[in-house]
């Protein structure tokens, strides 16, 4: 947990950092996404012809025992932000899903409930936003042998993954599917990259949202260069 009318998420929490086992196991992959991330995203038309919309953001992902927190702070090109907060929790099944961690929409603030900045009209009484949740599967990745019986006896590793369902909670359509990949690089840390499909009413595909994130630990690529 964007879309450019109006824009998702996209995807990060108040809540602390848990690194306990209990937390570990429950969410294999979300546990590795804690912290902080910067996204920048760009937007593919349906037609699949780029555009020049580009759009930055930060998320942030916590867990706190069986409670995965991710707010998401994204910027327009005009200077208006979407502000998106949600809490997750697995759960055995969810709009014909099974074992699921479900991602329900929180105010972002616990205390104060700020009026959100809307970049379209409002889509439903008083949201800026669809009423939608997220349903979100971990794929773990795993070392495994070479694709191919003599190509190579080093093991080949595979990416962490999460697949998510972005679903309206007044129809049980789901308005967007999303692909995150975790991708580990030895000098720059781990980085994530998504492709989210948009979907219409009608059920068409719309545009695109290509979004790459990383996590404020790691190094942006070409840093050392900057100011040469």
């Amino acid at each position: 947990v964007a879309r450019v009318a109006p824009l998702r998420r996209a995807r990060p929490p108040a809540r602390r950092a848990s690194r306990s086992p209990v937390a570990a196991s429950a969410f294999p992959v979300f546990e590795k996404m804690v912290g902080t991330w910067e996204d920048n995203i760009r937007y593919i038309e349906p037609q699949l012809e780029k555009t020049p919309v580009k759009l930055v953001g930060v998320r942030e992902f916590a867990i706190d025992g069986d409670v995965v927190t991710l707010k998401s702070s994204t910027r327009f090109p005009n200077g208006k932000t979407l502000r998106l907060a949600f809490e997750g929790r697995r759960v055995k099944e969810a709009y014909g899903l099974k074992n699921v961690v479900r991602f329900d929409r929180v105010p972002w603030d616990e205390e104060v409930e700020e009026e959100e900045e809307c970049e379209f009209p409002k889509t439903a009484p008083d949201d800026c936003y669809y009423p939608i949740v997220l349903l979100a599967a971990e794929h773990p990745g795993k070392n495994v042998l070479g694709l191919y019986p003599g190509y190579s006896n080093e093991p080949i590793p595979t990416y962490d993954v999460v697949i998510v369902r972005e679903v309206s909670v007044e129809t049980g359509e789901t308005v967007l599917a999303e692909t995150i990949t975790l991708i580990d690089d030895e000098s720059l840390g781990t980085w994530a990259a998504h492709s989210a499909q948009e979907i219409t009413a009608e059920g068409k595909l719309g545009g695109v949202q290509l979004w790459r994130s990383a996590h404020t630990r790691c190094a942006m690529p070409n840093a050392e260069k900057k100011g040469k």
